[in-house]
């Protein structure tokens, strides 16, 4: 059930008219089982593993409160860390260690196959179980009292605009605005429609229309011609189009989420205007880099120690970021990658090199195209395809048959940049605080809707395309 199906929107005015008119206390249980019904529309099976993820998150957080020593509630805490991590481990990346100690142990000499498993993966599972997993380590860390209404917990975890890619929401964030619920006001609910829109018009016009020049470069088959300009084009497609997909999908789930009453975590801040690559992931799916800095770098020591421990605590941070993503090794690679330009950052030749005799922009750039080759990483499914881009991109050929995409890229940017340049003239804010319908600019954006409206009906996609983080 995509966001831009018809399917989702009977399910989405049917939830509202129910939401709108049933008691309060019957509210929280309403949005778990109607989010447990949009989880299981994708799959019936999937609705058990996240009624089971709810149910043993439920009961830790509870036991972890009542223990009646920290040695207790500690040991629960291992336990149901143990617990998340197993499931996810399981559903995500059995057959991907399987798949490695196979190799491995082929290289050794030893030809007998280990058992391979076909698991299909549950989607949206690496989003509601690190959810969960905050909850309970909050609750040991004494951030938050435990949830005493399995139903307020149930819609925490499962809460339908960000189950299935995020934002990674926080307890202390979500489960009060769950609790005291109150109906939004008019300019909320056409701020959450405009926001909604947006994000709706950057999925369907912009990323799934760069869709078919990444998969040119990185997917064809038969590999795509040496060509250095196809190469950059290539990256620079995907860039934009990872980009506009996800922070599209955040868009709508922040959309649909105010037509509740509720504000979710801003996920994206401008990201490619990062002036390093520590900047940009404080820009970048913010909710799981504080995650990562929140539960596994600080605790890991963060930057407490001496330059060897912290380059340690970072490299080891990102590497566990990449390998989040996704049962590949390329996730790893491109994981691994961050975690060392972070750590070249830190370093003081690096330091004295950008931060005292760069512009502001040229860092921009620079970072730009850092970030950039991270995502041939992301993008590419294997080494080889890796190499072959590697070598598009020194053949120094130019085939003009391509000349042509360059100005079909650029076509489909032209609105991010226009609805920057607007967001700063028109209203000084930011785009996610529902650019337009605040300070009096409802002629404005009003035009603007129009505008997104009829670019979906005159440049989407034909055809409808998955959103890239579903399947992590």
């Amino acid at each position: 059930m995509l966001f831009n199906s018809l399917e989702f929107f009977i399910f989405f005015v049917l939830v509202i008219c129910l939401y709108s008119v049933v008691q309060q206390r019957y509210k929280t249980g309403l949005l778990m089982l109607t989010s447990w019904y949009f989880y299981g529309f994708w799959d019936l099976k999937f609705v058990f593993l996240i009624v089971f993820s709810t149910g043993v998150n439920y009961f830790f957080g509870v036991c972890i409160q009542k223990g009646s020593s920290k040695k207790i509630k500690y040991a629960w805490l291992v336990i149901s860390v143990i617990t998340n991590l197993s499931l996810l481990g399981f559903f995500k990346y059995f057959n991907f260690f399987i798949d490695s100690l196979s190799c491995v142990l082929s290289a050794m000499g030893c030809e007998d196959p280990l058992p391979y498993v076909k698991i299909l993966l549950p989607i949206g599972i690496s989003f509601y179980t690190f959810q969960a997993m905050s909850y309970t380590i909050d609750v040991y860390r004494e951030k938050i009292q435990a949830c005493k209404n399995f139903f307020d917990f149930g819609a925490f975890v499962s809460f339908f605009p960000l189950l299935l890619a995020g934002p990674i929401e926080r307890a202390s964030n979500l489960l009060p605005q769950l609790k005291g619920h109150h109906l939004p006001k008019s300019q909320v609910l056409i701020s959450g429609f405009f926001l909604f829109s947006w994000g709706l018009f950057k999925k369907i016009v912009i990323a799934d229309n760069l869709s078919p020049i990444s998969d040119l470069v990185f997917g064809s088959d038969p590999r795509a011609p040496l060509d250095t300009g196809l190469a950059l084009l290539g990256a620079y497609a995907y860039t934009f189009q990872i980009y506009c997909d996800f922070s599209g999908y955040t868009d709508m789930a922040r959309g649909t989420a105010k037509f509740f009453g509720i504000e979710l975590t801003l996920n994206f801040n401008s990201p490619y205007l990062a002036e390093s690559i520590r900047d940009f992931w404080r820009r970048w799916h913010i909710s799981l880099s504080s995650w990562f800095r929140d539960y596994l770098y600080i605790p890991l020591g963060g930057n407490r120690g001496g330059a060897f421990d912290t380059h340690r605590n970072v490299l080891i941070t990102m590497t566990l970021c990449g390998l989040w993503h996704g049962a590949s090794w390329m996730y790893v690679l491109w994981g691994v990658y961050h975690g060392i330009l972070m750590i070249l950052e830190r370093t003081a030749i690096y330091s004295r090199w950008i931060e005292e005799r760069q512009s502001k922009w040229v860092k921009r750039l620079w970072t730009f195209q850092l970030i950039a080759l991270g995502w041939v990483i992301f993008r590419s499914p294997d080494m080889d395809v890796l190499n072959h881009w590697g070598g598009m991109l020194v053949s120094m050929n130019a085939h003009p048959d391509y000349y042509h995409l360059w100005g079909y890229l650029l076509f489909f940017l032209c609105p991010l940049y226009v609805m920057r340049r607007f967001r700063t003239l028109f209203t000084g804010s930011a785009l996610h605080d529902g650019m337009g319908f605040l300070g009096g600019k409802q002629a404005f954006s009003a035009v603007m809707l129009t505008l997104f409206y009829w670019g979906v009906m005159v440049y989407g996609a034909d055809q409808a395309r998955a959103f890239i983080y579903f399947q992590f």
